[in-house]
């Protein structure tokens, strides 16, 4: 049916040219903040494999600690904020990520990789960037300002899974870490200079966490669907990242790395407007979240049957491994979006921030236990930590059955 649009709705509303300053210098300060962390995160467990006093489960805890992190600090933070104002806080999170990215760089033993991916993820600045957003644009057009800047990270993730190892090749894997903490330390004169300052700086409870919204949130079984999702989604991507880049080089130089990852790349994006179309339609999203679902066990179980027992194992062919990936990567490619946008959905607006919250550190935590679990598995059985990531999205997929079909508006009619 076709869409009537109000005079006076958001598709009349053009961005003032303050909002759009500040929706471009939220994004912009994302993409200074992720960039050098995203081009090394497909060499960072190899790297850590080959530091002084290395074991598995630190080169897992190298990956994974940020997310324990960013768990803890991510509600603190967005909550200083709101007392103290958006660009103290922002600028105290970018200070303590460009020092765990020094001392990374620094590195010269595993425990001191994890002390400095430790320090990066207390630089939590996602939490606090997102109530700027709220502060510097209008409620009916955040949704609007919230997908530009998820834009600009899909962009920025593709381009460190890209030339990452590439550039780790050429000028060596600490040379990123230095490069991700000059960008973390540009974005600071850049949020005080290029950024606009909020007029007031409020709590907004459609993106910011509060503690008397808890209760109902957990209470809800459709969120809590949505969180073990998850929860389960990062947990398995962290620990494939984990252990791909050991499994990768045996068949690929690593400045060679991209072949493999731009056409996951291509997958990725190719799933996600597939997912996007399946989104809109009555029973679309239970649909596209039970397809995501299966692509992501079909191609962890393709990955349990065909990879070594240890990961620093010789491989049995690089064809099944990559068609392993392409499967897990279509499918987390629908459920990425996906998620977000039920979670939306899926909730009241007065509740929506501290929904969002238990989301986002549901995801941290996930990619801690993937860490965990990929270091437990990484010299031993790698096949094992597959099949059990097979079981979990197992029993997630279970819980989908049960996911319902957001109501539509009328307005979306």
């Amino acid at each position: 049916m076709r869409k009537f649009i109000l005079p006076g709705s958001d598709h009349f509303q053009p961005l003032t040219p303050e909002e759009r300053r500040g929706v471009v210098g939220v994004a912009s300060l994302f993409g200074l903040r992720m960039m050098g962390l995203y081009m090394v995160l497909p060499v960072l467990s190899t790297y850590a494999g080959g530091l002084r006093g290395s074991t598995s489960l630190l080169v897992g805890l190298s990956v994974g600690v940020y997310g324990l992190t960013q768990f803890l600090f991510q509600v603190p933070f967005g909550a200083m904020s709101d007392r103290w104002g958006r660009k103290p806080i922002l600028t105290a999170g970018l200070l303590l990520f460009a020092l765990g990215s020094v001392v990374c760089a620094l590195a010269h033993t595993a425990w001191m990789l994890v002390l400095g991916r430790t320090i990066q993820g207390t630089g939590v600045v996602a939490s606090t960037a997102l109530a700027m957003l709220a502060d510097l644009t209008r409620d009916h057009l955040r949704s609007r300002a919230m997908v530009t800047v998820g834009i600009a990270l899909g962009g920025t993730f593709s381009f460190g899974l890209l030339f990452g190892p590439a550039a780790a090749a050429r000028f060596g894997v600490p040379s990123l870490f230095w490069l991700t903490g000059v960008l973390a330390t540009l974005a600071i004169p850049y949020l005080w200079f290029f950024v606009p300052a909020p007029l007031r700086v409020v709590h907004h409870e459609d993106v910011e966490f509060s503690h008397e919204h808890m209760a109902e949130v957990l209470r809800n079984p459709q969120l809590l669907r949505l969180d073990l999702g998850a929860l389960n989604l990062h947990m398995s991507l962290t620990a494939i990242f984990v252990v791909m880049p050991f499994l990768l080089r045996q068949f690929l130089p690593l400045g060679h790395q991209w072949r493999v990852f731009l056409p996951l790349l291509t997958v990725g994006m190719l799933s996600m407007l597939l997912g996007a179309r399946l989104a809109e339609r009555p029973k679309g999203p239970q649909r596209a979240a039970l397809l995501g679902q299966g692509l992501l066990i079909l191609g962890v179980m393709l990955l349990a049957l065909t990879v070594p027992a240890s990961a620093r194992e010789p491989g049995v062919g690089v064809t099944a491994l990559v068609a392993g990936l392409l499967l897990f990567i279509a499918g987390f490619a629908l459920l990425e979006p996906l998620f977000p946008a039920l979670l939306t959905r899926s909730c009241q607006e007065n509740n929506r921030g501290t929904a969002a919250g238990v989301f986002n550190m549901s995801q941290f935590m996930g990619a801690f236990l993937g860490g965990l679990l990929a270091g437990k598995f990484l010299d031993r059985d790698v096949e094992a930590m597959f099949w059990i990531l097979a079981g979990t999205g197992a029993v997630w997929f279970w819980l989908a059955l049960r996911l319902r079909n957001p109501v539509q508006k009328p307005s979306d009619a």
